[in-house]
């Protein structure tokens, strides 16, 4: 019996040359491999979505230049592999040309011709390309699927359907000898297309030649599918939204057809179950690197019991909320409402229904006629009940076999969602997902921070595999090309200050801290920039700060004497104090030091007024909500300690007119790593409001969070978008200065952390690289999940890769610098590793945890 394999080629991996000789070698492989190969392909890339747009402006009667251009793409695409199209493609041509006129003068469409039109850039394709395989010494069959491929009968539908039809995939012996009777290398048929009981020309909807290669791999008992594309497989999210999205190495027939119901392109949604019923194996190549492995699907997939695979989301989708008190426990309403939706032929994607209210969702796009009949459903369904239509919304939706089985994992994860409007939750009665359904527009924001509470920590196992970005983004095997990082440039000085000092060692550059500088004084609308010191105290970089025109922010009395005594003359009226529960001493100190200082609490001013009596003070307000990358960095809100409450500022008001407290500043901070740019003007209208009970406020310090690139290639943050949004500000407010305390912004970039591998480890398919420090060094990542690019600076032009976590020599399991990062295959004991964005909270946060000295700090001229 001869071994069937199905290799099913997309639009993107069909429509070039260079895409030919590539599906040619493929072929050849297989056929090595003593393989029966049969080939599916779908039209050049967007031609269904260009013979739709035909189809419409055939309609209005105005088609000739789309035809032309249609026509054009095939006949260029044909001398490209140097054949003559105008010749093999002539009858399909004629027939474009006569559904076109028709269409144009009857002015009526129907789905039987939208098919027959459609179903030409899988004709023309296929003949084509069959025609070339002969020219390159393949023996090629080119074969009709409207003659192998029979549409389902389906009686539930009012109309017959010519889109979206399902075809018969049992195993079929006759097809099978047909094709072994002809002594040839390879067939070569079309996907998406098929035929009816009545031999017309039927579509197994878009993207439906996934399915076609599922059906043909059915009917010839296949023993493997291979969907190529020009993406590596199924990510555990949309790559070309979160570039740190994980490949999915291994899944199982559920979850595949999970994740491609919920939103994942690679793969359509119909094109498992044919496969799961004949336990038929398939695999999601990638084209551009024909050896990789990509994502295999089978009966057997996961090897975790519980697993997140990914966060997906659908966009354009409608849904329909139908209230009425009439429907508690009333019998058959449920069934009167959903045969109003099988009257229109409309399938409902997601449900949830209470007492008084059944809520739908309906996804449209596959369907265009259901489109149409959308209007008309609405009307019939607004006789029995109150009817809303939403459309505009997106099905945010998170992956996995028992799902319900890590709900007490995923809690925190729902931090997403933090004042965004959720319309409606579902949970899937198979246990695989749970979907949210969102506004569109605040889709792509959930989704990301979803995948970042998620998934970006995902330990790597034999299902999990790289991220999309370390698979495609060549800035890390080319750094060597890339002049714009200090770290890089200055190679030569890191490697000796190794032969000088013992590692591990933070490193900070001057000249970065220069560049990082000019960026931040071009802030014309800042009156101050005060250095949040607690960032990084290094006294090199005070002084530079200073004269360069800087002041400084300091949380406690101890950072004020550092200053004291590392700033020569230093003008202590360009420090800020602003502690928080510090002792009542400190407030003192700093007040007789000439400093400003920030009162952040009611207590303050009614158990110890005249500490403050006669002096100039700033009050710090809670705005009432926090931001930024993590829990521990919001710095807003009932749960956070800092701030002087709203509800408490009547009292203060009261207090610092009865002791002659001259209030000169107002405060607000929210957070760290904000990326949004209305968030400081949203601060400022907020502090500029308050000030009107407080007629002495001159200053409005809008505190500082400015986020930092965290991995190569990343940008930088909008500095000219803060610009704008403050000189908006300032047109409406000039009476105020604007102060900012930026703090890790100006020292992160300009710091590394250098370390030198201990020791390397594999326990199973795990791997670790061991390194000379850890968390009492550099705390971030165990303290908050921050995330720093970690670099061998001894093997900068390693093509070749392992994944491993990088872990310190702390006796702590969280003593981790990054779990699953991309590590050269040459890595030894020995190397020089850099952990980037080392230069805040590095040595200012360290300890000497197991009697472990911190690094030591090097000033880099």
């Amino acid at each position: 019996m001869s071994r069937w394999i199905v290799l099913k080629f997309g639009g993107t991996s069909v429509s070039s040359l260079k895409s030919w000789l590539t599906i040619k070698d493929i072929c050849l492989e297989r056929l090595k491999k003593d393989y029966k190969v049969f080939v599916v392909c779908s039209a050049l890339s967007e031609a269904s979505n260009k013979l739709s747009n035909l189809y419409d402006c055939s309609l209005a009667g105005d088609y000739e230049n789309q035809l032309n251009d249609f026509v054009n793409i095939y006949l260029n695409f044909s001398a490209e592999l140097n054949l003559d199209g105008s010749k093999i493609l002539l009858d399909e041509i004629s027939e474009l040309n006569k559904i076109c006129l028709g269409l144009s003068l009857l002015k009526d469409g129907h789905d039987k011709v939208r098919a027959r039109l459609l179903a030409l850039g899988e004709i023309m394709l296929t003949k084509l390309s069959c025609q070339w395989l002969s020219t390159v010494d393949l023996s090629c069959q080119w074969l009709d699927s409207r003659k192998y491929l029979k549409a389902l009968t389906t009686t539930s539908l009012k109309s017959k359907n010519y889109l979206t039809v399902t075809c018969d995939a049992t195993y079929d012996q006759t097809f099978v000898n047909y094709l072994e009777d002809h002594k040839i290398d390879l067939f070569l048929s079309q996907g998406f297309i098929a035929s009816n009981d009545e031999n017309e020309t039927v579509l197994l909807g878009r993207g439906g030649s996934d399915t076609s290669g599922a059906y043909y791999a059915s009917k010839l008992g296949a023993e493997k599918l291979e969907i190529w594309t020009d993406v590596p497989g199924l990510f555990t999210a949309d790559p070309s939204l979160i570039p740190s999205s994980r490949l999915l190495l291994h899944v199982d027939y559920d979850e595949a057809q999970e994740l491609a119901s919920s939103g994942a392109k690679v793969l359509h949604p119909r094109s498992v179950e044919p496969l799961r019923l004949s336990n038929i194996p398939l695999n999601i190549k990638w084209t551009n690197r024909p050896s990789f492995n990509g994502t295999l699907i089978d009966n057997y997939g996961s090897s975790s019991s519980r697993y997140l695979k990914g966060i997906l989301v659908k966009n354009n989708i409608h849904m329909i909320s139908m209230e009425s008190i009439g429907m508690w426990q009333e019998v058959g309403f449920l069934a009167e409402i959903f045969s109003i939706f099988k009257k229109h032929d409309i399938s409902i994607d997601l449900i949830a229904t209470s007492q008084t209210n059944v809520t739908v969702t309906l996804d449209l796009i596959s369907n265009p006629s259901s489109e149409k009949n959308l209007r008309f459903l609405i009307k019939d369904l607004s006789k029995i009940c109150n009817t809303k239509l939403k459309n505009a919304c997106s099905v945010i939706s998170l992956v996995g076999k028992n799902i319900r089985g890590i709900l007490h994992e995923l809690g925190p994860t729902f931090k997403a969602f933090k004042q965004k409007q959720i319309f409606m939750i579902a949970q899937s009665s198979g246990d695989l997902n749970l979907s949210i359904v969102v506004s569109e527009e605040s889709s792509n924001s959930i989704v990301k921070d979803l995948h970042e509470l998620c998934c970006n920590n995902i330990d790597y196992d034999k299902d999990i595999g790289p991220s999309w970005e370390s698979l495609f983004d060549s800035s890390l095997m080319n750094l060597s090309l890339n002049k714009q990082y200090w770290w890089l440039a200055e190679k030569e000085k890191l490697h000796n200050l190794l032969k000088t000092k013992s590692s591990p060692l933070f490193v900070y550059s001057q000249k970065e801290l220069s560049r990082v500088l000019e960026r931040v004084i071009k802030l014309k609308n800042i009156a101050r920039l005060n250095y949040a010191i607690k960032a990084n105290s290094h006294p090199q970089i005070l002084k530079m700060f200073y004269e360069e025109g800087l002041s400084f922010d300091c949380v406690s009395l101890a950072e004020v004497n550092h200053i004291v005594k590392y700033v020569q003359k230093c003008d202590l009226s360009r420090v800020v104090f602003t502690p928080n529960f510090a002792p009542i001493s400190e407030y003192e100190k700093a007040l007789d030091l000439g400093c400003y200082v920030t009162v952040d609490n009611l207590y303050l001013l009614e158990q110890h007024p005249d500490i403050f009596s006669g002096k100039d003070i700033f009050l710090r307000v809670d705005p009432g909500k926090g931001r930024g990358h993590h829990d521990f960095v919001e710095t807003a809100g009932v749960k956070s300690k800092f701030g002087i409450a709203f509800s408490d500022l009547e009292k203060v008001k009261i207090l610092v007119a009865q002791h002659d407290i001259n209030v000169c500043g107002l405060h607000a901070h929210v957070g760290s790593g904000i990326k949004d740019l209305e968030t400081w003007g949203e601060l400022a209208f907020f502090l500029a409001k308050l000030a009107n009970d407080f007629p002495k406020v001159k200053i409005l310090d809008i505190g500082g969070g400015l986020p930092v690139p965290e991995k190569i290639g990343e940008s930088s943050f909008d500095i000219d978008g803060l610009c704008t949004v403050l000189l908006n500000f300032k047109k409406l407010f000039p009476e105020f200065e604007i102060w900012l305390e930026p703090g890790r912004y100006l020292v992160a970039e300009a710091g590394v952390l250098l370390t030198r591998v201990t020791q390397l480890k594999t326990k199973e398919h795990r791997h670790y690289v061991g390194v000379d420090t850890g968390m009492n060094s550099l705390i971030r990542h165990p303290l908050y999940g921050a995330f720093h690019e970690i670099v061998n600076l001894d093997r900068l032009e390693s093509k070749h890769y392992f994944y491993a976590d990088v872990v310190g020599p702390i006796c702590e399991t969280g003593d981790v610098f990054g779990k699953g990062r991309k590590v050269p295959d040459l890595t030894r004991e020995g190397d020089t590793l850099l952990l980037l964005n080392a230069g805040a909270y590095g040595r200012s946060m360290s300890s000497h945890y197991n009697m472990r000295p911190p690094a030591e700090e090097i000033f880099l001229v």
